[in-house]
């Protein structure tokens, strides 16, 4: 078997190795050209999975990486019978700590307590969730913004779009759809803007369609929006430059990029690849996640956060991008991605207080952070 897989995958060679034979591309340069021999295709989000790409080709197995499946036809695969797999909830964390780290840094820079905020996140499926819990355990109140889930789930609480509003931070976590019953493309658009509470920050680590983003800077023009942070962008991978200079935070779609979660995404299709070839034997997987954690000392919520993932670092590298040309912004976009330094969860980090806080041990054992005693 010939299987083709997107390079930024970490460890596929290793474990797709024993399934056939592995060869890897960057994502935009997977082509029909490429297909022509191949039988499995392992993606990420940069390659859409359609007719234009799959046609005439032997292709019997599509595996994508990711939460999110925007990018896949997925009609069309079951048209043609092509299996498919993805990985729900694997960049989970990733991108709950993510919303984390912003929080806390734009805490530090105006002044105000994450503890002290209503947020209100859009979308509640798995990222959404562990966005719940991860800002809840700031002390923050959280409520959840889901129309397709509160008509399947009744009995569960999902809030109006009028409380959504009165929130001091809306951070997006929706595919982007552009039909059916519930379109999210330009779902944040200058009606949407104009209903949020004045000085209110934007969170965008979704899709950048969801966002109309001639809109955004239009409302933090005039004091609307106060901050908007942005993973995600709809000139990907060639970001409005004007974008870039005005959000409080720009990253290059590395939110669910921690070590941890793309790791999950190669799991969850070596698992599902090994069922599609009839494998019924109970061989587990020889490469799992590296041990080993990193120790901090420290004595502010912030200066545990930041230890374990500076965002920022992420923020200054994707700066001088607002000065390129399209062409050059896009490989150098790419080249981001590619060459992002492993970054590991919350999970893989301990930490020392430098003096007993009981509040703040509560709030980093909630955010997964493992604390040490005085003598560790």
């Amino acid at each position: 078997m010939r299987i083709l897989a997107d390079e930024n995958m970490p460890l596929v060679r290793e474990m797709f190795d024993s399934l056939g034979t592995v060869e890897t591309l960057p994502g935009r340069e997977i082509t029909r050209e490429r297909l022509t021999s191949v039988d499995m295709l392992l993606v990420r989000s940069v390659t859409k999975v359609n007719a234009d790409l799959l046609a005439d080709t032997p292709v019997r197995f599509v595996g994508s990486a990711t939460s999110g499946i925007d990018h896949v036809d997925t009609a069309y695969l079951a048209e043609r019978g092509i299996e498919f797999a993805y990985a729900p909830g694997s960049n989970a964390n990733s991108v709950a700590e993510y919303v984390v780290a912003a929080l806390v840094v734009l805490g530090e820079r105006d002044g105000f307590d994450p503890a002290d905020l209503q947020v209100g996140v859009v979308g509640a499926g798995h990222v959404g969730n562990r966005v719940i819990e991860r800002v809840e355990a700031l002390g923050a109140r959280c409520i959840a913004y889901d129309p397709p889930l509160a008509r399947v789930l009744p009995d569960k609480s999902f809030a109006l779009i009028d409380a959504l509003y009165s929130c001091d931070v809306i951070t997006l976590h929706v595919p982007l759809e552009h039909g059916g019953s519930n379109p999210t493309y330009h779902l944040v658009d200058e009606s949407f803007l104009a209903r949020m509470k004045p000085g209110s920050i934007l969170i965008n680590a979704a899709r950048g369609g969801v966002v109309d983003e001639c809109a955004l800077l239009r409302a933090r023009a005039s004091g609307r929006v106060r901050h908007f942070v942005l993973d995600v962008w709809e000139g990907e991978p060639a970001p409005n430059p004007e974008m870039i200079r005005a959000a409080a935070i720009a990253t290059p779609h590395i939110a669910g990029y921690s070590h941890d979660g793309k790791l999950n995404g190669t799991l969850a299709l070596y698992d599902a690849a090994r069922k599609f070839q009839g494998r019924t034997d109970n061989s587990v997987c020889p490469f799992d996640r590296p041990e080993g954690t990193d120790r901090i000392v420290c004595s502010t919520l912030a200066s545990a956060v930041r230890g374990a993932y500076d965002i920022m670092a992420d923020d200054a590298r994707m700066r001088p991008l607002a000065d390129l040309d399209e062409l050059a912004c896009g490989t150098a976009f790419d080249r981001l991605r590619k060459s992002y330094p492993m970054r590991r969860e919350f999970v893989h980090h301990r930490i020392r207080l430098r003096d007993e806080d009981t509040k703040l041990r509560t709030t980093l054992t909630r955010l997964g952070f493992t604390l040490l005693g005085p003598h560790e």
